[in-house]
This record gives structure tokens, C-alpha cells and sequence, in this order.
């Protein structure tokens, strides 16, 4: 919820932050490992190329700061810690991009999607199955964990409605038409570089991923 974050900054760090330092502190008492999620909004949207882990972050939200400070209290209080970003993750349950457009489409005529943010949209089911391998792996550290391959939120979308068989039209605005609370990164690709390296796995195609949610 990156707006509500935006207007309850409080609650987001209070989260997002002061939460993930407590998970840390308890993992800590008991000798746990700690698998850590967070999010490719730790990144202003300026590169033109997929992040890497390394790369600086610069966050525009409350919401990617909160995560931010979460990443850094996880990392300064344990040595036996994963940190998994993803981005535009979706599956069943719960609010998300694929099951609010799928439900729109049923009721409209017409959607509107911004068409100037690019993103590496990830099935839930196919995050887990990589956190499972990298616990496997016992990697240590920052991976990036999505789908491969990017699109903007308006072919995410205009995908969605066409797997779903409804004759809603999509039609692209941009984000400055949408004038949202919270600021988003205009390109938060990821890239998965290091995690195929560590567990000789590659992620599966956003397309692929999508459809075998739909079906």
C-alpha cells in the first residue's frame, strides 16, 4: 500500500523499519536465519538498465524509504540474513495489480494504466520457490528475485485483460495524470544476475509466470 504509506509515514517505518529490527533482534536471541523481504522501490528509477544488487539506492517514497531502513537494521544486527527484493508481486489472496485488473475488466468498459513505469512483474509461487533454493544455497546477502524480462504497467495490464478473455480496452495515461500520493521510480527493473549465479536457476518469463496464474 505505497500511498497509504505516503500519507501514514509513521506506521510505514513503524512497519516497515522499527518491525523488521524486531524480527532481527529475535532471530538474533534464538540463533535463527533470517530471509528478508523487500522491494524494488529502494531505487529512484534512473538507471535505463536492471538494477543490481550493488547499485545505489535512492528511494522515493515512504514507503521504499521505510524498506530501505528495514534492509539496513536486518543487516546491521545479523551475518546470517538473505535479503530478497522483488517487485510487482502478485498470486492468490489478498489485493494486487493482476487480481484488481481482472476484477475492473469485468465491471468496465474501459481502464486506464500508466504507461511510463517499467517494472518486472513476479508470480508469488515462483518467488518462494527461489527463496527455497537460496536457502539451499545457503546464500548470504542481497539477490534480486522476479520474473524475467519488464513491461510497463499498461502492457501488464492490457496482458491481463487478454488472458482473461474480457473486451475492455486499456487505454495508457501517464503518471503525472494519475497524480498519485507516492512517487514511483519510472524504471525499478531488476536484475537476476547474481541469483542464477548462486543457485544455477533462472526465473521464468512474466508472460509465462501470468498465464499459468490465469489458467
Amino acid at each position: 500500500q505505497v500511498d497509504r504509506c505516503e500519507e501514514q509515514p509513521q506506521t510505514a517505518f513503524a512497519v516497515n523499519g522499527e518491525g523488521a529490527a524486531n524480527l532481527a533482534l529475535a532471530c538474533k536471541s534464538v540463533k535463527a536465519r533470517l530471509i528478508h523481504v523487500s522491494t524494488d522501490y529502494v531505487f529512484d528509477g534512473m538507471s535505463r538498465v536492471p538494477y543490481r544488487e550493488d547499485d545505489p539506492v535512492n528511494p522515493l517514497s515512504a514507503y521504499g524509504r521505510s524498506k530501505l531502513q528495514g534492509e539496513s537494521a536486518v543487516q546491521a544486527m545479523l551475518d546470517d540474513v538473505t535479503i530478497v527484493r522483488t517487485a510487482g508481486l502478485y498470486g492468490k489472496g489478498g489485493v494486487n495489480f493482476v487480481n484488481t485488473i481482472r476484477r475492473l475488466a469485468q465491471e468496465r468498459d474501459e481502464l486506464t494504466v500508466v504507461d511510463d513505469q517499467w517494472v518486472s512483474p513476479t508470480y508469488s509461487v515462483d518467488l518462494s520457490r527461489a527463496i527455497g533454493l537460496l536457502m539451499r544455497a545457503s546464500a548470504r546477502g542481497i539477490f534480486h528475485v522476479v520474473n524475467s524480462g519488464a513491461c510497463t504497467w499498461h502492457r501488464f495490464a492490457c496482458r491481463i485483460v487478454q488472458l482473461t478473455g474480457s473486451r475492455s480496452t486499456v487505454t495508457p495515461i501517464s503518471s503525472a495524470q494519475l497524480n498519485r500520493p507516492a512517487a514511483r521510480p519510472a524504471f525499478s527493473v531488476l536484475s537476476t544476475g547474481k541469483y542464477t549465479a548462486v543457485t544455477g536457476r533462472e526465473m521464468r518469463s512474466w508472460e509465462d509466470a501470468l498465464t499459468e496464474y490465469l489458467s
